[in-house]
């Protein structure tokens, strides 16, 4: 295989279709201590999990289910060539859309299940991020890392 590979860095939100964001909105404040607020796409909302632009993008929709996630990637024309190489196809979205995922360029693909996989150069979120309102705490995986939800206390000395 070759060595210089496109490699997507980081998945930076994941679109749900959900059938009603009022049941959802109460769910994210008390389970994650995040808001809801709308995203500039018309009919999309955002909660904004981290200030790196992470986030998570709803819709509603019969789906009631992950629709698609957005992964940071190094090299899209690289990405795109190995995945038509391998025989998927692969397409560019927008400037629009890829404008309305805080990227200068997009490109979308699906997994072997049908879920939409959308690569992007940058991400940036239409809110700001604003710390939970309460102090839980979640564990990310098995190892006990803590995730990016935790609530902000004072910096760690590097």
């Amino acid at each position: 295989m070759a060595q210089n590979l496109a490699k997507l860095r980081a998945v930076v939100y994941g679109r749900l279709e959900v059938k009603s964001i009022a049941q959802w909105r109460p769910f994210m404040d008390v389970m994650y201590g995040l808001e809801i607020k709308p995203a500039e796409r018309s009919g999309e909302f955002e909660v904004v999990i981290d200030d790196a632009g992470s986030r998570l993008l709803f819709t509603e929709g019969p789906a009631d289910d992950l629709v698609a996630n957005g992964w940071l990637c190094d090299d899209l024309d690289g990405l795109k060539a190995r995945i038509e190489a391998f025989g998927a196809k692969a397409e560019w979205a927008s400037d629009d859309e890829a404008k309305m995922r805080g990227a200068g360029r997009l490109l979308r693909t699906l997994d072997p299940t049908g879920l939409i996989i959308e690569a992007v150069d940058t991400t940036n979120s239409d809110n700001a991020f604003a710390p939970p309102k309460h102090d839980h705490v979640f564990e990310a995986d098995a190892k006990g890392r803590k995730s990016r939800c935790e609530q902000p206390s004072a910096p760690k000395p590097r």
